[in-house]
């Protein structure tokens, strides 16, 4: 009778260790593809629309997005780190190492001792990587002139709180600050990632690059950070030798609009 009984509870316990793995091996398969995706979305995405009404609400819900994408890939990280560094042990193992520790240590003080050592290196572990992670995206933020143009902070979570909160309130009010610009033109930003590999003998050079489309005026300073289909437009429509007028949005500093100042009307009947 003891046998069966027995038998029965180690059954028992190896359906809860199989259950157990199951779900350690799910939750961390879910955790690496939101991380993957996260990742994905801040390197090859952009909001196609940055000037305007419909320019607001794009880089709202963009900022929106990344906002949960950013927060979703850290604590999946979290939980994946945690999964391999502070994984629980089936009862028949439990029982096995207990009877160990009661053997050859002090018992439940060293086992206490184990505990705080394994939550002190995840705690760690997760601070190292995760500086890096976020060193590594504030160089690749999608609104990376604009960021730098407002000097909002590098780090890619808060700049896109910053962009969503400014956003917002440009979309209630409605205020706009007026410029002129003369030379006005599309420039660019660039961030280049460098690799070099040595295969054969040979040094190869690789690289990334991601361009960011801004509007400049004569003397380069940047005006506002455009999309890539806005710059190609706005290319084709400016004229360096005409001074235009440029309304900006008050809070993000995205552009409202850009037309031709009545400078350039003045100028013309001053020479005839």
């Amino acid at each position: 009778m003891c046998r069966k009984k027995a038998s029965e509870a180690r059954r028992k316990a190896l359906e809860r260790e199989e259950k157990m793995w199951r779900n350690d091996k799910l939750s961390f398969i879910a955790a690496v593809v939101t991380f993957i995706i996260s990742i994905l979305h801040r390197v090859f995405f952009k909001p196609d629309v940055m000037t305007g009404e419909q320019g607001l609400r794009t880089v709202f819900m963009f900022s929106l997005l990344r906002i949960i994408l950013g927060l979703a890939a850290e604590v999946s990280f979290g939980v994946a780190l945690g999964r391999l560094m502070l994984i629980q042990r089936s009862e028949p193992l439990a029982y096995a190492a207990d009877a160990v520790e009661a053997k050859f240590s002090s018992g439940k003080k060293k086992k206490k001792q184990g505990k705080a050592g394994k939550v002190i290196g995840f705690v760690l572990t997760y601070a190292f990587v995760f500086l890096i992670y976020m060193s590594f995206g504030a160089r690749e933020t999608a609104l990376y002139s604009q960021r730098n143009i407002r000097g909002l902070p590098r780090l890619d979570n808060l700049s896109y709180v910053c962009f969503a909160g400014e956003t917002l309130m440009d979309m209630s009010q409605g205020e706009t600050v007026t410029v002129r610009v003369s030379g006005c033109h599309i420039g660019t930003d660039s961030i280049s990632y460098s690799v070099s590999t040595r295969r054969f003998n040979r040094n190869r050079r690789g690289g990334l690059t991601y361009r960011f489309f801004v509007l400049m005026d004569d003397g380069y300073d940047r005006i506002a950070q455009v999309s890539d289909k806005e710059a190609k437009k706005l290319e084709s429509r400016l004229d360096p030798e005409k001074v235009y007028t440029v309304k900006l949005y008050k809070h993000s500093g995205f552009i409202a609009s850009v037309e031709e100042s009545e400078l350039n009307y003045l100028c013309y009947l001053e020479l005839t």
